[in-house]
């Protein structure tokens, strides 16, 4: 496949970014432009860099798993951080994160993007527009955000702009090895089936609304899914997602609603869940909104601080 280095204006993709923040509140909460589903949590984009820098320092690479992974959208997104990292120490990628993959659908019902997709001449993507009026405008590619141009190509193929070819190669290699990527698999039964040393960082975002089980609760949240029946089978769930991080690991867990309200786009619910559960309350602390860092064994000294 033929790539041509883009050419990125700053000041277009900052202006594109304020477009998309404005029409995004315009809209319907559940529209969203092209694009939105990458980078969705860009706060996550630090940590991880971090927590790759760190474990590099240390010798080590970093093992990462990521549940539940709509199109690949979100593994590619945490992909940039760690290739930056990588980088940094002239290391390729492969040797700088060891990512897993689970997912409870079929492989084949993945279908992994690997461009940014395109908008129109006023910047909205085609989740704003009909069938006819997308054919008949006519389209720009989406730019990058302005740090994550280096893992960016622009394709003479798609038009649009891409991941790099060594993103790509690395999702590709692991979409391939049943080893590192698990389809037709709930969290669930991955759970009771892991036996191993844990992760460095666990991402599970907009996951637990979908488990059900908070039946006692008037929210959106009752009866959803078929992973767990009950509160306390639920919880089991919740606990052994953060069993396993390693101590010292990152926990992402974003989980958009409130399990107190009927509002699914208000403040994450994550905030409301994991405080419920005793493993969450001894073991970790909140970094940022939606990010929690597992305590090290026998050390307090970061919760006091």
């Amino acid at each position: 496949m033929k790539k041509e280095q883009g050419e990125f204006s700053t000041d277009q993709s900052l202006s594109a970014e304020q477009l998309y923040l404005k029409e995004l509140k315009l809209k319907s909460p559940s529209a969203k432009l092209d694009r939105s589903e990458f980078f969705r949590y860009p706060e996550d984009q630090d940590v991880i860099q971090q927590t790759v820098n760190e474990r590099i320092g240390q010798g080590q690479i970093t093992r990462f798993l990521d549940i539940g992974v709509g199109n690949m959208e979100e593994p590619l997104s945490y992909l940039v951080a760690a290739q930056k990292s990588a980088k940094t120490y002239n290391l390729p990628l492969a040797d700088a994160v060891d990512l897993e993959l689970i997912d409870i659908r079929p492989k084949n019902e993945v279908n992994v993007k690997y461009g940014l997709g395109k908008s129109s001449e006023s910047g909205l993507g085609k989740a704003f527009m009909s069938d006819k009026e997308w054919t008949n405008v006519s389209k720009k590619p989406i730019m990058p955000r302005p740090n994550h141009v280096d893992s960016f190509e622009l394709s003479a193929d798609s038009g649009e702009y891409e991941f790099s070819d060594e993103i790509k190669h690395y999702i590709d290699q692991r979409m391939s090895d049943p080893s590192k990527a698990k389809f037709n698999q709930s969290i669930e039964e991955y759970i009771q089936n892991y036996s191993g040393e844990g992760y460095d960082v666990v991402a599970c975002n907009n996951v637990l609304q979908h488990l059900g089980g908070l039946t006692h609760y008037n929210s959106p949240f009752k009866d959803r899914g078929q992973a767990v029946e009950n509160y306390q089978r639920y919880f089991q769930v919740v606990d052994g997602i953060l069993n396993l991080v390693k101590p010292g690991g990152i926990a992402i867990i974003h989980t958009e609603g409130s399990i107190k309200s009927n509002d699914m786009f208000g403040k994450h619910a994550s905030e409301d869940i994991l405080p419920m559960s005793a493993n969450f309350n001894v073991n970790f602390i909140k970094i940022k909104s939606g990010i929690y860092k597992k305590l090290t064994e026998g050390n307090n000294a970061e919760r006091e601080s």
